[in-house]
């Protein structure tokens, strides 16, 4: 216990000299740029799993520097409580590519909508500069069987 409270009583003041990064110039503020979904019936908010896939059609030219941005938005679903994301080329046609991304809850996804900033905006942006004709993807949602 002793040799832990010297260690403490020494590194504390070093640690005085070293900053945690801020995010200055990053703006945090909610986009709320995401469409709710559609739904035929009400969704009971903890119904779930559910799956969301995103459709983009790429020319094969920028498939590799399109799977390099997509990483960024990977990052950004899984922070924001994505269970699972995976990023598919189709065998049958190269252009067209499937995101998919699994949330626990309707509600927990409905959540991800208000959790999407601004600054997350522009990583999608970057993303979807692949799409051809500049066309929003295709989203769709699936709800797993209710138990």
């Amino acid at each position: 216990m002793l040799a832990a409270a010297a260690g403490l009583a020494l590194f504390v003041p070093l640690s005085w000299r070293f900053k945690l990064a801020r995010g200055e110039g990053i703006d945090l503020s909610p986009s709320l740029h995401w469409p709710a979904p559609i739904t035929v019936e009400t969704v009971a908010l903890d119904r779930g799993p559910v799956l969301i896939t995103l459709e983009y059609e790429v020319e094969p030219a920028d498939a590799a520097a399109f799977a390099e941005a997509m990483r960024e938005v990977a990052r950004i679903r899984r922070r924001n409580g994505a269970l699972s994301w995976g990023l598919f080329n189709d065998t049958e046609n190269p252009r067209k590519w499937l995101e998919f991304f699994i949330d626990e809850s309707w509600v927990e996804h409905m959540r991800q909508h208000h959790r999407f900033t601004r600054a997350d905006r522009e990583i999608e942006a970057a993303a979807r500069r692949f799409q051809v004709g500049g066309a929003s993807p295709m989203v769709r949602h699936f709800l797993a069987p209710e138990r």
